[in-house]
Protein backbone atom coordinates (compact mmCIF):
# COMPACT_ATOMS: atom_id res chain seq x y z
CA UNK A 1 0.00 0.00 0.00
CA UNK A 2 3.00 2.15 0.86
CA UNK A 3 4.74 1.80 -2.55
CA UNK A 4 1.68 2.27 -4.19
CA UNK A 5 0.84 5.59 -2.57
CA UNK A 6 4.61 6.66 -3.31
CA UNK A 7 3.74 5.64 -6.86
CA UNK A 8 0.94 7.18 -7.03
CA UNK A 9 2.78 10.39 -5.71
CA UNK A 10 5.10 10.13 -7.53
CA UNK A 11 3.49 10.27 -11.06
CA UNK A 12 1.30 12.59 -9.81
CA UNK A 13 4.56 14.88 -8.96
CA UNK A 14 5.58 13.79 -12.74
CA UNK A 15 2.01 15.43 -14.03
CA UNK A 16 2.23 18.43 -12.39
CA UNK A 17 5.76 19.38 -13.33
CA UNK A 18 4.63 18.29 -16.99
CA UNK A 19 2.24 20.76 -16.62
CA UNK A 20 3.85 23.67 -15.34
CA UNK A 21 6.02 23.51 -18.02
CA UNK A 22 3.99 23.62 -20.78
CA UNK A 23 2.56 26.60 -19.26
CA UNK A 24 -1.14 26.37 -21.05
CA UNK A 25 -3.08 29.12 -21.71
CA UNK A 26 -1.73 32.85 -22.19
CA UNK A 27 1.83 33.56 -20.91
CA UNK A 28 5.10 35.42 -21.61
CA UNK A 29 7.37 34.13 -24.36
CA UNK A 30 9.81 36.47 -24.30
CA UNK A 31 10.66 40.31 -24.09
CA UNK A 32 12.85 41.78 -26.41
CA UNK A 33 14.37 45.11 -25.39
CA UNK A 34 14.76 48.26 -28.12
CA UNK A 35 17.03 51.13 -27.66
CA UNK A 36 15.27 54.46 -29.18
CA UNK A 37 13.99 57.24 -27.12
CA UNK A 38 10.43 58.09 -27.56
CA UNK A 39 6.69 56.57 -26.97
CA UNK A 40 4.73 53.73 -28.61
CA UNK A 41 1.84 53.66 -30.34
CA UNK A 42 0.66 50.48 -32.95
CA UNK A 43 2.33 47.24 -33.72
CA UNK A 44 2.29 45.56 -37.07
CA UNK A 45 3.58 41.94 -38.26
CA UNK A 46 4.63 41.28 -42.00
CA UNK A 47 3.74 37.79 -42.02
CA UNK A 48 5.66 37.15 -45.47
CA UNK A 49 8.84 38.43 -44.40
CA UNK A 50 8.62 37.44 -40.56
CA UNK A 51 9.05 41.35 -39.27
CA UNK A 52 7.62 42.82 -36.57
CA UNK A 53 7.06 46.82 -37.26
CA UNK A 54 6.84 49.08 -34.29
CA UNK A 55 6.11 52.94 -33.98
CA UNK A 56 8.10 54.30 -31.83
CA UNK A 57 8.78 58.10 -31.45
CA UNK A 58 9.79 59.82 -34.74
CA UNK A 59 11.00 55.88 -35.96
CA UNK A 60 9.96 52.72 -37.01
CA UNK A 61 12.01 49.81 -35.61
CA UNK A 62 11.94 46.50 -37.24
CA UNK A 63 12.21 43.46 -35.89
CA UNK A 64 12.46 39.59 -37.02
CA UNK A 65 9.42 38.16 -35.15
CA UNK A 66 11.17 34.77 -34.62
CA UNK A 67 14.11 35.81 -32.28
CA UNK A 68 13.70 39.89 -31.75
CA UNK A 69 16.77 40.87 -33.82
CA UNK A 70 17.07 44.50 -35.04
CA UNK A 71 16.81 44.30 -38.68
CA UNK A 72 16.42 48.12 -39.56
CA UNK A 73 14.65 51.09 -38.61
CA UNK A 74 12.53 53.74 -40.67
CA UNK A 75 13.58 57.06 -40.00
CA UNK A 76 12.02 60.70 -39.82
CA UNK A 77 8.52 59.99 -38.89
CA UNK A 78 7.38 62.61 -37.15
CA UNK A 79 5.04 61.30 -34.16
CA UNK A 80 4.66 57.86 -35.79
CA UNK A 81 1.26 56.28 -35.62
CA UNK A 82 0.39 53.39 -37.33
CA UNK A 83 2.00 51.06 -39.89
CA UNK A 84 0.10 49.36 -43.07
CA UNK A 85 1.32 46.64 -45.13
CA UNK A 86 0.63 46.38 -48.53
CA UNK A 87 1.78 43.56 -49.25
CA UNK A 88 0.71 42.79 -52.96
CA UNK A 89 2.42 45.88 -53.70
CA UNK A 90 5.63 45.49 -51.53
CA UNK A 91 5.29 48.44 -50.01
CA UNK A 92 5.04 49.77 -46.24
CA UNK A 93 3.53 52.78 -45.04
CA UNK A 94 3.70 54.97 -41.61
CA UNK A 95 1.43 57.86 -40.79
CA UNK A 96 3.29 60.47 -39.28
CA UNK A 97 1.14 62.48 -37.15
CA UNK A 98 2.92 65.64 -36.58
CA UNK A 99 3.78 65.82 -40.13
CA UNK A 100 0.61 64.88 -41.71
CA UNK A 101 2.42 62.93 -43.73
CA UNK A 102 2.70 59.00 -45.02
CA UNK A 103 6.34 57.56 -45.18
CA UNK A 104 6.05 54.82 -47.71
CA UNK A 105 8.97 52.19 -48.01
CA UNK A 106 9.69 48.91 -49.64
CA UNK A 107 9.11 46.26 -47.38
CA UNK A 108 12.32 44.59 -48.28
CA UNK A 109 15.37 46.64 -48.14
CA UNK A 110 13.21 49.05 -45.96
CA UNK A 111 14.50 52.28 -47.73
CA UNK A 112 11.89 54.71 -47.71
CA UNK A 113 10.54 55.62 -51.96
CA UNK A 114 7.94 58.42 -51.07
CA UNK A 115 6.64 60.77 -48.86
CA UNK A 116 2.84 61.30 -49.38
CA UNK A 117 1.00 64.48 -47.80
CA UNK A 118 -2.22 63.34 -46.17
CA UNK A 119 -4.70 65.38 -43.57
CA UNK A 120 -3.80 66.87 -40.01
CA UNK A 121 -2.76 63.75 -37.23
CA UNK A 122 -2.80 60.37 -39.66
CA UNK A 123 -3.31 57.99 -36.82
CA UNK A 124 -4.61 54.52 -37.87
CA UNK A 125 -4.52 53.44 -41.13
CA UNK A 126 -4.89 49.72 -43.10
CA UNK A 127 -4.40 48.18 -46.60
CA UNK A 128 -8.11 47.16 -47.83
CA UNK A 129 -8.06 44.14 -50.44
CA UNK A 130 -11.18 44.61 -52.18
CA UNK A 131 -10.24 48.21 -53.17
CA UNK A 132 -6.86 47.83 -53.24
CA UNK A 133 -6.12 50.84 -51.72
CA UNK A 134 -4.21 52.31 -48.28
CA UNK A 135 -6.85 54.07 -45.83
CA UNK A 136 -5.72 56.38 -43.68
CA UNK A 137 -7.76 58.18 -40.87
CA UNK A 138 -6.99 61.62 -39.97
CA UNK A 139 -7.42 62.72 -36.17
CA UNK A 140 -7.49 66.32 -36.24
CA UNK A 141 -9.33 67.42 -39.92
CA UNK A 142 -11.64 64.54 -39.14
CA UNK A 143 -11.43 62.59 -42.56
CA UNK A 144 -10.24 59.80 -44.41
CA UNK A 145 -7.13 59.42 -47.19
CA UNK A 146 -7.94 57.21 -49.41
CA UNK A 147 -4.05 56.53 -51.37
CA UNK A 148 -3.39 54.36 -54.25
CA UNK A 149 -0.45 51.95 -53.55
CA UNK A 150 0.26 51.78 -57.40
CA UNK A 151 1.18 55.43 -57.80
CA UNK A 152 1.36 56.62 -54.19
CA UNK A 153 -1.29 59.43 -54.77
CA UNK A 154 -4.42 60.52 -52.79
CA UNK A 155 -7.29 59.77 -54.29
CA UNK A 156 -9.75 61.07 -51.99
CA UNK A 157 -10.31 62.50 -49.13
CA UNK A 158 -13.64 61.57 -47.26
CA UNK A 159 -15.03 64.30 -44.45
CA UNK A 160 -16.13 61.97 -41.73
CA UNK A 161 -17.87 64.43 -39.47
CA UNK A 162 -15.18 63.55 -36.38
CA UNK A 163 -12.24 62.20 -35.13
CA UNK A 164 -11.83 58.92 -36.14
CA UNK A 165 -9.96 56.27 -34.60
CA UNK A 166 -9.59 52.03 -36.16
CA UNK A 167 -11.10 51.53 -39.13
CA UNK A 168 -12.62 47.89 -40.64
CA UNK A 169 -13.70 46.45 -44.13
CA UNK A 170 -16.56 44.62 -44.62
CA UNK A 171 -14.66 43.00 -47.75
CA UNK A 172 -17.59 44.45 -50.34
CA UNK A 173 -16.33 47.45 -50.85
CA UNK A 174 -17.94 49.28 -47.32
CA UNK A 175 -15.54 50.55 -44.53
CA UNK A 176 -16.65 51.24 -40.60
CA UNK A 177 -14.92 53.17 -38.63
CA UNK A 178 -15.98 54.19 -35.03
CA UNK A 179 -15.71 58.47 -34.32
CA UNK A 180 -14.06 59.20 -30.78
CA UNK A 181 -15.85 62.39 -30.24
CA UNK A 182 -19.08 62.00 -31.80
CA UNK A 183 -20.01 58.26 -29.92
CA UNK A 184 -20.84 56.96 -33.57
CA UNK A 185 -19.68 54.56 -36.10
CA UNK A 186 -19.50 55.39 -40.07
CA UNK A 187 -20.24 53.68 -42.99
CA UNK A 188 -18.23 54.96 -46.30
CA UNK A 189 -18.30 53.92 -49.88
CA UNK A 190 -14.83 52.78 -51.09
CA UNK A 191 -16.65 53.16 -54.55
CA UNK A 192 -18.35 56.73 -54.66
CA UNK A 193 -16.25 57.79 -51.67
CA UNK A 194 -18.54 59.05 -50.08
CA UNK A 195 -20.10 58.81 -46.47
CA UNK A 196 -23.40 55.90 -46.74
CA UNK A 197 -24.50 56.40 -43.03
CA UNK A 198 -24.01 56.62 -39.34
CA UNK A 199 -25.02 54.68 -36.62
CA UNK A 200 -25.30 56.35 -33.23
CA UNK A 201 -24.06 54.53 -30.10
CA UNK A 202 -26.01 54.67 -26.78
CA UNK A 203 -24.29 56.14 -24.10
CA UNK A 204 -21.58 57.92 -26.45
Amino acid sequence: MKKKFLSTALLLGIIISASAQQKPGMHLLATHKIKSDGGWDYLTIDHANNNLYVSHGNQVNILNKTNGDSVGVIPNTPGVHGIVIATPFGKGYTTNGRAGTCTVFDLKNFKITATVKVGQNPDAAFYDDFSKKVIVFNGKSSDASIIDPTTDKVLSIIPLGGKPEAGVSDGKGRIYVNIEDTGEIVCFDMNAYKVLSRYKLKGG
